[in-house]
């Protein structure tokens, strides 16, 4: 069995939602304490780390900063792999509310060590880097190499592609509840008409 650490991105700007999302409630719920909740739940109690802009304690979780502060999403999953003790690790953006516990299972199951990274895609064919398992021996220096370069946000997907990803198609999980709306996300407040 391959080990795993969960890992939460909480410190996204917000900008085009207009408030902190990771201390927004979603049906009752404050989404970091729903996606640390339903990671959990998915890998049987493993406690999730909260990747945010500073070190501390978030919701009686570890919280670990950015290494490279201002890299956006990529410099949160550099931070995860950099800090990473498995072998492998999760990571869930808080911003993607329906995803479930069954769902982060079934692409676990895609997890393999001939693989860099497992990245599912969306029924309108993104990748959805942000839901995603990645192999830290592998992934940390191409993460590395991305964010330490320039100060910009690297493309994500740019960076898994290169990284032997294992490519989840919708089809592959079509069979799940409520598949086409697992990674729905909320970027702004008319997200949560969708949603």
């Amino acid at each position: 069995m391959i080990e795993v650490r969960p890992y939460i991105l909480i410190g996204g700007r917000s900008s085009r939602f207009g408030r902190d999302k990771a201390t927004y409630e979603f049906e009752g719920e404050m989404l970091a304490a729903r996606a640390a909740r339903i990671a959990e739940t998915a890998f049987e109690g493993i406690a999730a780390k909260f990747v945010s802009r500073t070190n501390g304690n978030f919701l009686d979780r570890a919280m670990i900063a950015d290494v490279y502060p201002g890299r956006g999403a990529a410099g949160a999953i550099h931070a995860a792999l950099a800090d990473a003790s498995t072998g492998w690790i999760f990571v869930l953006a808080c911003d993607l509310p329906l995803v479930t516990p069954e769902f982060i299972r079934a692409l676990y199951k895609m997890v393999d060590d001939e693989h860099g990274c497992v990245v599912p895609v969306q029924p309108d064919g993104r990748w959805q880097p942000l839901c995603a398992f990645y192999q830290a021996k592998i992934c940390l220096q191409t993460f590395e190499n991305a964010v330490a370069l320039n100060g910009k946000h690297p493309s994500l997907r740019t960076i898994a592609a290169a990284d032997r990803p294992s490519v989840v198609e919708f089809a592959d999980y079509a069979y799940l509840a409520n598949s086409a709306n697992l990674l729905k996300n909320l970027n702004t407040f008319s997200d949560l008409a969708d949603i």
